[in-house]
């Protein structure tokens, strides 16, 4: 069984963004910083998909599919001015295309279950009275496995941290620098050790002094983390690095030397 946490980006290109008199942009870390001030209650500032007509939406989907009547849990890592001046809103629908539920959430989010008879789904960040947002990500897994760990993120340095809410202080522990260059991250979860995902983008990696200030970041980022988990044990255990997709060479090799530095 696949224990998954889903990362959605808000992607650079703009099909599904209300653009319209709005100021947007975003980071090296894909932060996007958005504002409309003029937009009208209930719009959506950005939507995103599950199933799409690639001719028509010039876009193919954003979102992973997900099983009727299944448990998820759903939350945003973003901040808006003033507060609860956006919110996240989820709907179902039909074979017909017709809405079969909707659920609302502020950023905290909350539980969901996917219902029976709907094929697809969108999710979309919507105004109420916003005058700027700053939006790193949504989460989506199920509640089974939100249920088992404690999540954490690093805004400054895309850090995303999972900690099984039981396991051995003395346990080793998983870093994780992922490079994907799609909307939606799967992170795995199926372990009972700390885990550690370093969300990287090719705009960093192709600029190597961005790269060493980002992994050197994480690094200690990781560390004091594991201290704290640890409450200062000695000897915590070892932390395994790997990758996932495609990244260049040196990024696993600095992180690597770090590591062993430090052992």
């Amino acid at each position: 069984m696949n224990n998954l946490i889903y990362i959605i980006r808000w992607p650079r290109e703009q099909h599904d963004t209300y653009n319209y008199g709005a100021t947007i942009s975003f980071d090296d870390s894909d932060r996007v910083s958005y504002a409309s001030p003029m937009m009208p209650p209930g719009q959506a500032l950005h939507t995103w998909h599950s199933a799409t007509n690639y001719i028509t939406q010039k876009t193919g989907p954003a979102l992973p599919l997900l099983k009727q009547g299944v448990r998820y849990h759903i939350a945003a890592q973003f901040n808006e001015s003033p507060a609860e001046s956006v919110y996240v809103a989820i709907r179902f629908f039909d074979e017909d295309k017709l809405v079969v539920d909707e659920q609302f959430f502020n950023a905290e989010g909350g539980r969901f279950t996917y219902p029976f008879g709907a094929v697809r789904y969108d999710i979309a960040l919507v105004n109420a009275s916003h005058q700027s947002l700053t939006f790193d990500f949504l989460e989506l897994a199920e509640q089974r496995v939100w249920g088992n760990f404690e999540f954490d993120y690093d805004s400054n340095g895309g850090l995303l941290s999972a900690t099984p809410k039981q396991f051995d202080d003395v346990a080793d522990s998983e870093l994780v620098l992922t490079q994907k260059n799609f909307t939606t991250v799967s992170c795995n979860l199926n372990t009972q050790r700390p885990i550690f995902y370093l969300l990287l983008n090719q705009r960093t990696t192709n600029n190597r002094d961005k790269t060493d200030l980002k992994l050197k970041h994480a690094y200690q980022m990781v560390m004091e983390k594991i201290a704290h988990l640890t409450d200062g044990t000695p000897q915590p255990g070892k932390i395994h690095l790997s990758r996932q997709g495609t990244q260049p060479d040196y990024v696993m090799q600095e992180m690597q030397g770090l590591l062993n530095d430090s052992e």
